[in-house]
C-alpha cells in the first residue's frame, strides 16, 4: 500500500505543479489589481469586521497567495469576494469576474480532474498489484505440480522400474521394443527367433543316414 501511494503521489506532481501556476498566475493579477489598496478601503465590510484584512490582501505575493487559498477551500469565498468589489466602486464587475472564475475554474475543474486522476492510478496500480500476485499464485503452483511429477518419476526409478516406464506413464510394447538396441531386437526369420532356429548338428548327421539307408531298399523294391 505504501508503494502504491509513493506511485501515485509522483503520478499526481504535475496536477499539482499546474494548479500551483493558476495560483500563480491569480496572485500576479490580483497584485497588479488590488496591490495599492490599502486595509482603510476594506473598512465596514464583514471581511475587514472578522480581521482578515490584516492577513489576506494582495499587497505583497505571499498574503495573495494565502488569500486565493482561502478561497479555493471556499471559506467565506463570498466575503472575500464582496469586499474587494466594494473597494473596487466603478470596477465592481471586473472584481467579480476575478473572483468567480478564480472559484470556478481552479475548485471545480482543476481540483476534479486531480482528484480523478489520482483515483483512476491507485486503481491501475491496484489491479497491476492483483494481476502480479495472481501470476505469482500461478507459477508457484505450477512449480509444485513440476517437482510433484520429477519426484515421482525419480522414485519409479529409484525402484528399478521396466525399460518400458516413462514418466508416470508406460510405454508400449512397440515403443518398448524401438527403445532397445537393435542388436536386441529379436527378428522374425533370424536366429534369435525360435521358428527359425537351425537343427542341432547331430539330427542332421542321424537324417543323413536314414536317408542312405533307405535308398538301396527302395532300389530293391
Amino acid at each position: 500500500e505504501t508503494r502504491r501511494l509513493k506511485s501515485v503521489v509522483v503520478a499526481v506532481l504535475p496536477y499539482v505543479a499546474l494548479q500551483l501556476c493558476w495560483i500563480h498566475c491569480f496572485a500576479s493579477i490580483g497584485i497588479l489589481a488590488w496591490g495599492a489598496l490599502p486595509n482603510e478601503a476594506l473598512r465596514g465590510t464583514d471581511f475587514h469586521a472578522r480581521g482578515y484584512a490584516d492577513v489576506f490582501n494582495f499587497q505583497n505575493y505571499g498574503s495573495a497567495f494565502m488569500l486565493l487559498f482561502q478561497v479555493l477551500c471556499e471559506n467565506n469565498w463570498n466575503v472575500t469576494a464582496e469586499a474587494y468589489v466594494r473597494a473596487s466602486c466603478r470596477h465592481w464587475l471586473g472584481a467579480w469576474v476575478y473572483f468567480v472564475l478564480f472559484l470556478y475554474l481552479h475548485a471545480m475543474l482543476l481540483l476534479n480532474v486531480l482528484t480523478g486522476a489520482m483515483i483512476k492510478l491507485y486503481s491501475y496500480m491496484r489491479e497491476q498489484d492483483d494481476l502480479e500476485r495472481m501470476s505469482a499464485c500461478a507459477c508457484k503452483a505450477k512449480k509444485v505440480e513440476l517437482d510433484a511429477e520429477l519426484g515421482h518419476a525419480r522414485e519409479h526409478g529409484a525402484a528399478g522400474a521396466p525399460p518400458g516406464w516413462h514418466g508416470s506413464r508406460p510405454r508400449t510394447s512397440r515403443a518398448a521394443t524401438a527403445c532397445q538396441p537393435a542388436s536386441a531386437r529379436p527378428m522374425s526369420g533370424s536366429a534369435g527367433s525360435p521358428s527359425a532356429q537351425p537343427d542341432p548338428p547331430h539330427g542332421g548327421v542321424r537324417r543323413a543316414k536314414r536317408s542312405r539307408a533307405a535308398a538301396p531298399e527302395a532300389q530293391r523294391r
